[in-house]
Formats: structure tokens, sequence, C-alpha cells
């Protein structure tokens, strides 16, 4: 089983200009995306969130919710 991240790690590496989402007139590409992850994933292993932990997050369907 393949986790998202690691799928959008795949294609960032390979083809990071490609297309990953359009949303109305939001256009983000796979390094976009790629660059959001980890920007996330960096800001909670600040807050000391870590592997095993819970996280609850609610918000409407947009391109900021990814």
């Amino acid at each position: 089983m393949v986790g998202l991240s690691s799928f959008i790690r795949f294609h960032a590496l390979r083809t990071p200009n490609r297309l990953a989402l359009i949303y109305g007139d939001d256009k983000i590409t796979y390094a976009q995306m790629l660059h959001r992850i980890e920007t996330t994933a960096g800001w909670l292993a600040a807050q000391g969130i870590g592997p095993g932990d819970v996280l609850a997050l609610l918000m409407k369907n947009s391109p900021a919710f990814l």
C-alpha cells in the first residue's frame, strides 16, 4: 500500500510541474503540493506532534485544506 504523501513525492520528483490539483481557478503542481506537505509536517513536528499522535482537522473542501 502506498501512502498519499509517497505518491505525491514520487510524482513531484519525476514530473514536478505536472498539475496535481485543479480547483476552480487554483492550479497546484506536484512540486507545490509536496512543498505544502513538507512545510506542514515540519510545523507539526515543531509543535511536538509525531508518529502515533492523533490529530483532527475540520475544514471546507478547498486547496487550502491540502
